[in-house]
């Protein structure tokens, strides 16, 4: 009986190549997969946002409690109203140009049909390097942020924000 030498050809490095390739996908795809990001910091946030100048017609009845807040550019749920509206008086400030002094003095512009409206409103929000957000959406204090609050579509300014856990 003779033995048959084996032979090293072409076809056999090819299917080591091919066997090499698949093995290497294989060992990215289970330690370098993004399964292993690291948890999100999130907690449970209120935030107040002043929304001005509105005539009383336009917010009555329209902002309630436990009505969704989402961002109107997004389409992104930034929490709920979780107490009764704050409603005040709304003036602006100025200088009247005709003051003794020659500087001005400081006038206020006090409008009986006029209020700035205060929503108190808790959600889940993601602590990252810039302060808070939801879904890609940052609530910085002093931030305008376009808003559906209820039944309205409002420019609300963030005025204060208070993390609960």
């Amino acid at each position: 009986m003779t033995k048959k030498k084996m032979r090293f050809n072409i076809i056999d490095v090819l299917i080591l190549i091919i066997l090499a390739a698949a093995i290497a996908v294989l060992g990215y795809v289970f330690v370098f997969s993004d399964e292993t990001e690291a948890p999100k910091d999130v907690h449970t946030v209120e935030y107040v946002l002043e929304i001005g100048r509105l005539k009383k017609e336009f917010f009555n009845d329209k902002i309630t409690l436990n009505s969704a807040v989402i961002a109107k550019e997004t389409n992104t749920e930034l929490g709920f109203v979780c107490k009764e509206p704050d409603i005040k008086n709304s003036y602006d400030t100025g200088l009247d140009p005709n003051g003794n002094d020659g500087r001005g003095k400081e006038v206020y512009d006090d409008r009986d049909d006029l209020f700035d409206v205060y929503v108190t409103v808790r959600c889940e929000m993601e602590k990252n390097d810039w302060g808070y957000g939801n879904s890609g959406v940052s609530m910085p204090i002093g931030s305008q942020t376009k808003l559906l609050i209820g039944n309205m579509a409002v420019t609300a300014t963030t005025i204060n924000m208070e993390v609960i856990d």
